[in-house]
Parts: C-alpha cells; sequence; structure tokens
C-alpha cells in the first residue's frame, strides 16, 4: 500500500448528546424530532425524523426536490431552502442516466472500464470496495454508520436528479435525510454494479436501489454516488438518484 493511498475506516465511534449524535470526526446529527402533522405519519411511520427542514408541497422560491424525493410516496419530496447552495462543482463525475422514454434502463458508461470486473482493484486503490460496502451497508442493512465513515462534516454533498446538478447540501443535512430515507423504505434490494474511475483519486459508483411502496408494489430508483481520496480517506463528495420512471412528485 504506497502511503497516500485512503485508508480503512471503520465503525466511526460517536456519544450522545441531548441535541443528537457526535462522531469523533465532528460530525453532529440531530436527535429524532417527534411527528404531529398528520401528513407526516404517511411518511415516518415509526414516529420520529431528523431533517427539520421538510415540505409537503411544492412552493417556488421556497423549496428543492429533495435528495430522496424520487422514491415516490416513501419519502417527503420537498426540503426548504434555508440550508441548500448552489455550488456547482467544477466537474461532474456522477453517472448520466439513460431513459428509453420515460423508462430509466441504467447508467452511460462512456465506455470506460467496470472495475468491478478488475481483480487487481483491491490492490490497485486500497479500501475503495470497502467504502462501496458501507455505502451498501447503510442503504440496503440500514446501518448509517456506514453512510458517516465516508463523510467528511467540512466537505459539503452535490445533490444530481435525473444526471443534473441542483444543489449543495452540508453533510450534516444529507446524513440526516438518509437516515430518514432509510427508515421509511422498505428495501428489497441495494445493488451497486457500475464503478468507473473519473480522475485521479475520483470513483463514480452506482446501481439501484429497489424497495416495496406503501402499496406493496416493487419500484426502482437509480442512485450514483461520487468517492473522492481527500486528505487520504474515500469520501463521498456527490450523491445522485433518478427515477425509474419518470413521473410527477
Amino acid at each position: 500500500m504506497v502511503a497516500s493511498a485512503p485508508a480503512v475506516v471503520n465503525a466511526r465511534k460517536f456519544t450522545r448528546t441531548p441535541a443528537g449524535r457526535v462522531y469523533d470526526n465532528g460530525l453532529t446529527l440531530r436527535k429524532g424530532i417527534p411527528v404531529t402533522a398528520a401528513w407526516q405519519k404517511r411518511y415516518f411511520p415509526k414516529g420520529h425524523y431528523h431533517f427539520p427542514y421538510y415540505q409537503q408541497n411544492y412552493i417556488r422560491g421556497q423549496c428543492f426536490i429533495s435528495p430522496f424525493g424520487f422514491y415516490f410516496g416513501v419519502c417527503v419530496p420537498y426540503i426548504g431552502i434555508a440550508d441548500c447552495r448552489i455550488f456547482p462543482p467544477a466537474v461532474v463525475f456522477i453517472d448520466l442516466p439513460v431513459y428509453d422514454g420515460v423508462q430509466c434502463t441504467g447508467f452511460s458508461d462512456a465506455d470506460d472500464d467496470n472495475l468491478f470486473n478488475d481483480p487487481t482493484l483491491n490492490d490497485e486503490q486500497p479500501g475503495l470496495l470497502n467504502a462501496i460496502d458501507n455505502l451498501t451497508e447503510a442503504f440496503q442493512g440500514g446501518n448509517i454508520d456506514g453512510l458517516v465513515t465516508l463523510i467528511d462534516p467540512n466537505t459539503s454533498i452535490a445533490i444530481y436528479q435525473t444526471g443534473k446538478y441542483q444543489y449543495s447540501l452540508p453533510a450534516n443535512d444529507y446524513i440526516d435525510l438518509a437516515r430518514d430515507a432509510i427508515q421509511s423504505t422498505h428495501t428489497v434490494q441495494f445493488s451497486l454494479t457500475y464503478l468507473h474511475q473519473r480522475g485521479p483519486g475520483v470513483f463514480s459508483v452506482a446501481g439501484k436501489h429497489t424497495y416495496n411502496d406503501q402499496n406493496g408494489h416493487l419500484q426502482t430508483t437509480w442512485v450514483s454516488f461520487v468517492l473522492q481520496d481527500i486528505s487520504g480517506q474515500w469520501t463521498l463528495t456527490q450523491a445522485g438518484t433518478s427515477p425509474g420512471r419518470k413521473q410527477h412528485i
């Protein structure tokens, strides 16, 4: 392993405080908020949520589609703009979805090699497969600590929807939104099958999240993440979702 290679990070340790979890990397996550409004009960069956700025209805100039808004009927569709910032990354590394009409068929690979087929990947990029496993552990296994290991509290997460940049979120906001989405989503399978190098120390990984909606119907949201070597750690910097089938929220 070369000296500059990212390390394999085990689960972050955290301390419970009156305000929420405080992790050993400085990330602070909010304490759960009890459900009070009738409309919230549809989205938060466990009776609490963490991100405080949800909006049920779209109001122009006051909200954006949530990073998990394409989980139709399962996650709250909109979030307030208070903590959102428009800082488009200089380079787009996220995977671009391909649609046949309204149906997503996967991602464009630009003829790049899928590095999941590279038997030397673990030697050449130490810790990368472990980082990808942490994404699966979070969204398939329901363990938010898997996602926390990939977060730099000082690095914003660029949010993409159907391959287009929308806004950037503070790391703690993205994690709290992810916690709520994971709790609300009845996951059938979270499968990452695309892995491409986008630049030195920059990789995109993508696949699909299959889940049951509130009516028990099988739905799919395509997901893409960018993992970047920042100061020797694999760090999540961009996250994208694309609906399996385009429809109105």
